[in-house]
């Protein structure tokens, strides 16, 4: 493996919320724990796209599990998996048409009455023609050129086979899923959804989840690296107190009207901040 600032980025798909831009320091976080606690299993609580899970590197022997309560992001890898359905799956995509209309079918899609292919098919189908993968709105582009399913396929063929590092895959509730991999060798990545953007989430994370979550990492064994933006500092420190440390990013986004750099805090169990290779700046040390 390279240090810490040379990880090698495992990118499937873009997904709302990823966390690819903060990838270096996510990772150096979690091999530090690791490295000092003996960590066995690493459990990524909101899993999203599963680059956060997908990217530990393969040297770390350790148990890797991904969850997410949306299922059809759980479909999606577990179809990948499998070498038949997976060629079905990107041959299917490669030869769809670009549509507002096919997309708005598929956005309008009865879930529970498709097969794993099919759902496969149409959810990658949405995240790559959605507008930057917001699952929500039809994507389009008229000042530069958008590889949308392209970028999909190719990562796809790529990266797949990184899926089959994984020891499980959830679909759980958080509250479930924390207590049943609940130990002191277990470390948990959380990406919870924002209290700003609520409404761009399938499945509803109010007040009390939060809270939920602060009393079983409060009561747990688990060590745990736990993330959220600027726009929520507000809400974050009255449930879980003043982060470990605030790190200052370049902006992902590269629309004009939006600020060129955003902050993250970072709450942690676990992590030694004194010995570490990780440049914080801006940040509490606590």
């Amino acid at each position: 493996m390279k240090d810490n600032n040379e990880i090698e980025r495992i990118k499937l798909f873009g997904y709302f919320g990823g966390k690819y831009y903060l990838l270096n320091d996510i990772m150096g976080i979690i091999i530090n724990i690791i490295n000092k606690k003996d960590i066995k299993c690493v459990v990524d609580v909101f899993g999203g796209s599963g680059t956060v899970i997908l990217s530990l590197p393969i040297i770390y022997k350790v148990n890797r599990v991904y969850n997410d309560i949306d299922k059809r992001l759980v479909n999606v890898l577990r179809v990948l998996m499998d070498n038949e359905k997976r060629e079905r799956v990107l041959s299917s995509l490669e030869y769809s048409l670009r549509s507002r209309d096919l997309f708005r079918e598929f956005m309008e899609s009865d879930w529970d009455n498709l097969s794993d292919e099919e759902t496969a098919v149409r959810f990658l189908y949405i995240i790559g023609y959605s507008f930057s993968a917001n699952l929500r709105s039809y994507g389009y582009a008229v000042k530069e050129f958008r590889s949308g399913m392209g970028a999909i396929i190719e990562n796809i063929k790529k990266n797949w086979k990184y899926i089959r590092l994984l020891t499980n895959i959830e679909n759980l509730d958080f509250r479930e899923l924390i207590k049943k991999y609940d130990s002191e060798k277990t470390l948990l990545y959380l990406d919870p959804p924002y209290f700003t953007e609520r409404k761009r989430y399938i499945y509803n994370f109010d007040l009390q989840d939060y809270i939920d979550l602060k009393k079983l990492l409060d009561n747990g064994e688990s060590y745990y690296i736990l993330n959220s933006s600027e726009k929520n500092f507000s809400e974050m420190i009255k449930i879980f107190g003043e982060p470990t440390f605030v790190k200052e990013y370049a902006n992902a986004y590269g629309n004009q009207d939006i600020r060129k750099t955003r902050k993250e805090g970072f709450w942690v169990k676990g992590y030694d901040i004194e010995n570490n290779n990780l440049d914080v700046k801006g940040g509490n040390k606590k």
